[in-house]
C-alpha cells in the first residue's frame, strides 16, 4: 500500500493537538476495523507514511509499535509490516452464518434483503405457466428453455450488450450460478478477491468451494490502486464484485470506475464475476444501469425483482464456448430451474420494470424511516447514500458492536444480522445492514427497539 493511498484510508486522522501519535494509532486501527485496509495489507515504510503525513519518522514508528505489540500488526524480516487482527477480538466478532440459529423466534425478521411475491402479477404468470406446461409434459426431459434464454439475451442486448441465446446458461437463481462460475474460473483453493462489505450468501460459496478470500475494502468506492495491490500481491485468480446497487451499501460503480476494473482485470488475467441481481432495482430512475462490458460472467435473478421463491437465474458467459463449459459440468443439470420455473419466468420478465416501479415508493418510504430513526442513534449514521437495491447500510457510534448489538436485539425478538457477516475477514463490526423489503410497520417497530437497545 502506497503511503498516499493509507493517508486517504485514514481521512482526517488529526483529533487531539498535541498526541500525533496516538491519534495515527487510533486511525490506522480505526480504519481496518471498519474495512477500508483489508486485513494482511502491507503497511507502507515508517519514513514514507511519515512524510506523507508530515510526521517524524520516530512518531510513525512508536504507532506501529503500540499496533504490534496489540496483535493489529504483523512485521517479518524482509516482508515489511501488514495489517492484522487481534485474536481477543475475533470473539466478539460474529463470524458469516454464525449471527442466525435454526429455529429462531424472532418475530421481526431482517435477516434477509427480499422482496415478497408481486400478486397479482405472479398468480398471472402462474396460471398461464400451468397451461403451457402441459405440453413440455409430454417431453420425458426438460432442460433450458430456449424461449427464456432469448427473452434474458434480449434485455442485455437493449441494454447495449450484445448477447446470443445460447450465451445464456440458466441456474436455480444467482448462487447456483456463482457454483457453477467458480467451479470454472477458480479452481479450490485459489485465490478470489471480493469487496468488502459484500453478500454473506456469496462468502459461504466460495468458502465451500475452498477458495481463499481476498478482501477488497469498498466503503468508499471501487479502488483500482487497491485493486492492482491486492491482486499482484495475491496472485488472485477470480474476482467477485456487485457494481450495481452493491449489497449491502446500494452503491452503483460509475461507467469509468467498470470499465478500469474490467481492464485491469484482463491485464493480470483474472476472471472478473460480475453479480447482476439487483441491476434493476434503482430507487431514483426507471431504467436499469448499462450491464458491465467485458466482464468473464455476468450473475443474473429473479429473486430479487420479482421473489426469492422463484428459483430462476442465470450466468450470461462471454462466448458460447465458455457457456457450453458450464453446461457440461456434471452439477449443471441439477442447478437448472424446473420447467414450471421457466415458464413463469418468460411471463414476468417483460413486466419488471412496473413490478420494480409499483414497489419503489414502499422503498423509499422505508428508507426515510431508516435515515430519520438512525440520526436520533448517537455517533450513527447511514452509510453514503444508497442509489437502489434492497438494503441500507448504516456505522455505528464509535466503540459499538453490531454483534453485541445482534444478541440483544434477537433476546427482544428482532433478528438484524451483525456488520461481520458481511465481511470475508471479520472486520466492519461497527456496521448493520438494515433492509428495505419488510412492512413498513415492522420495520418501525424494530428500528424502535434498536433505538432502545443501543
Amino acid at each position: 500500500m502506497h503511503a498516499s493511498q493509507l493517508a486517504r484510508a485514514l481521512g482526517t486522522w488529526r483529533r487531539r493537538p498535541h498526541a500525533p501519535g496516538l491519534d495515527l494509532e487510533d486511525a490506522l486501527r480505526d480504519a481496518v476495523l471498519l474495512g477500508r485496509i483489508a486485513v494482511a495489507a502491507r503497511l507502507p515504510s515508517e519514513r514514507g507514511l511519515a512524510a506523507e503525513l508530515g510526521l517524524s519518522r520516530g512518531t510513525v514508528s512508536a504507532a506501529y509499535g503500540r499496533l504490534r505489540d496489540g496483535g493489529w500488526v504483523t512485521t517479518r524480516t524482509g516482508a515489511g509490516s501488514v495489517t492484522a487482527l487481534p485474536g481477543t477480538l475475533n470473539a466478539r466478532l460474529a463470524a458469516p452464518g454464525g449471527w442466525r440459529s435454526r429455529g429462531d423466534d424472532a418475530h421481526i425478521d431482517l435477516a434477509y434483503a427480499a422482496p415478497i411475491a408481486p400478486l397479482p402479477e405472479y398468480l398471472e404468470a402462474l396460471e398461464t405457466a400451468s397451461e403451457r406446461l402441459r405440453g413440455l409434459a409430454l417431453e420425458p426431459v426438460v432442460s433450458e428453455l430456449e424461449e427464456l434464454q432469448e427473452a434474458i439475451a434480449d434485455r442485455y442486448r437493449a441494454s447495449g450488450l450484445a448477447t446470443s441465446a445460447d450465451q445464456v446458461v440458466l441456474t436455480g437463481g444467482a448462487s447456483a450460478g456463482l457454483v457453477l462460475g467458480l467451479r470454472d474460473v477458480a479452481p479450490p483453493g485459489s485465490r478470489l478477491l471480493v469487496e468488502s462489505p459484500t453478500y454473506p450468501g456469496a462468502l459461504e460459496i466460495a468458502a465451500q468451494h475452498g477458495a481463499q478470500l481476498i478482501g477488497w475494502p469498498m466503503l468508499d468506492g471501487w479502488d483500482a490502486d487497491a485493486f492492482v495491490q491486492l491482486a499482484d500481491r495475491h496472485r488472485i485468480r477470480a474476482a467477485y464484485v456487485t457494481f450495481d446497487f452493491h449489497n449491502p451499501t446500494g452503491a452503483l460503480a460509475d461507467p469509468e470506475e467498470r470499465a478500469r476494473i474490467v481492464r485491469l482485470a484482463r491485464e493480470r488475467d483474472i476472471a472478473l464475476i460480475v453479480d447482476e441481481t439487483l441491476r434493476d432495482l434503482a430507487f431514483v430512475v426507471s431504467r436499469a444501469p448499462a450491464p458491465t462490458v467485458g466482464a468473464t460472467l455476468h450473475l443474473g435473478s429473479l429473486s430479487k425483482s420479482v421473489w426469492a421463491g422463484l428459483r430462476v437465474g442465470w450466468i450470461r458467459a462471454r462466448d458460447t464456448r465458455a457457456a457450453d463449459r458450464l453446461r457440461g459440468q456434471a452439477l449443471a443439470a441439477t442447478l437448472t430451474p424446473p420447467p414450471l420455473e421457466q415458464l413463469i419466468a418468460v411471463e414476468l420478465l417483460p413486466r419488471l420494470d412496473a413490478i420494480a416501479a409499483r414497489r419503489r415508493p414502499a422503498w423509499e418510504r422505508n428508507l426515510a424511516a431508516v435515515e430519520r430513526a438512525v440520526a436520533e442513534w448517537p455517533g450513527a449514521s447511514v452509510h453514503g447514500a444508497p442509489r437502489g437495491g434492497l438494503s441500507t447500510w448504516v456505522r455505528l457510534a464509535p466503540g459499538a458492536s453490531s454483534a453485541v448489538l445482534a444478541r440483544r436485539l434477537r433476546a427482544r425478538g428482532v433478528t438484524l444480522p451483525p456488520g461481520g457477516a458481511f465481511s470475508p475477514d471479520g472486520t466492519l463490526d461497527a456496521y448493520l445492514r438494515i433492509p428495505l423489503t419488510c412492512d413498513g410497520d415492522q420495520l418501525d417497530e424494530a428500528l424502535s427497539l434498536v433505538s432502545e437497545t443501543l
